[in-house]
C-alpha cells in the first residue's frame, strides 16, 4: 500500500492529518486508531509529512505540468461563453 493509499484509508475512518512544521497532528475519532495502524502512521510519518507538505520527492501527482505556450491557449467553456455574449451585444456589461 503506498502512502497515499494509506492517508486515504486514514481519512475514511475519519482521521485528520496536518502538518505542523516538521510535526504531524492527528485527530481521530475514539477507537479509529488501532495499535496496528499506529505503528504503521509512525513508521511512515517522515513520507506523510513530505506528501501533505507538498515536498515528496518522486510525486508527479503533486505537480501541475505547465501548458505549453507556443500556440494560443483554449479557452474554458465560461470564456467561450463570456465571449459569445460579447460579441452579440459588445455594448452590455453582462
Amino acid at each position: 500500500m503506498s502512502t497515499v493509499q494509506f492517508v486515504q484509508r486514514l481519512q475514511s475512518l475519519g482521521v485528520a492529518l496536518a502538518v505542523d512544521g516538521d510535526r504531524l497532528r492527528c485527530s481521530a475519532p475514539k477507537d479509529a486508531l488501532s495499535t496496528e495502524l499506529r505503528a504503521e502512521l509512525a513508521r511512515r510519518k517522515p513520507d506523510i509529512v513530505a506528501l501533505l507538505s507538498g515536498t515528496a520527492l518522486g510525486s508527479e501527482d503533486s505537480n501541475i505540468p505547465r501548458a505549453p505556450r507556443e500556440q494560443p491557449l483554449p479557452l474554458s467553456f465560461s470564456q467561450e461563453r463570456m465571449w459569445l455574449l460579447h460579441q452579440l451585444e459588445p455594448e452590455s456589461s453582462a
